[in-house]
């Protein structure tokens, strides 16, 4: 979630601190299933996040890969404020691991599909 949030500010040159998110993950019949909800911070929403939900998915496509390039390529173990650290997630640093992420985030990228509800 944090190298999809430095990601998203990156590509669309916004302040970090705009956006947020939180993860979600529930076991269902022994499988791990994680949720990725992100939001506008800005009060009444700045539509940030809507701007990535583009109709042929490149828009995401390109977070992501951004996030992967944040995570992949920086030389700290386990993670540092170049990649997935901020004040704002000072709690957690200890479960930051930038590796981890990248190895998550790779099992989406590639072409994205839209879900017409």
């Amino acid at each position: 979630m944090y190298a999809l949030l430095e990601a998203l500010s990156s590509v669309l040159d916004i302040e970090r601190n705009d956006i947020s998110g939180c993860l979600h993950k529930i076991v269902d019949n022994s499988n791990m299933i994680y949720a990725v909800m992100l939001y506008d911070s800005v009060a009444g929403g700045a539509g940030h996040v809507r701007r990535i939900a583009s109709k042929d998915g490149q828009a995401f496509a390109k977070i992501v890969r951004k996030a992967i390039d944040i995570t992949k390529n920086c030389t700290c173990s386990p993670s540092c404020y170049n990649c997935l650290r901020n004040y704002y997630n000072q709690k957690i640093h200890d479960l930051l691991d930038r590796r981890l992420a990248y190895q998550f985030l790779e099992n989406y990228d590639g072409n994205a599909e839209r879900v017409e509800n």
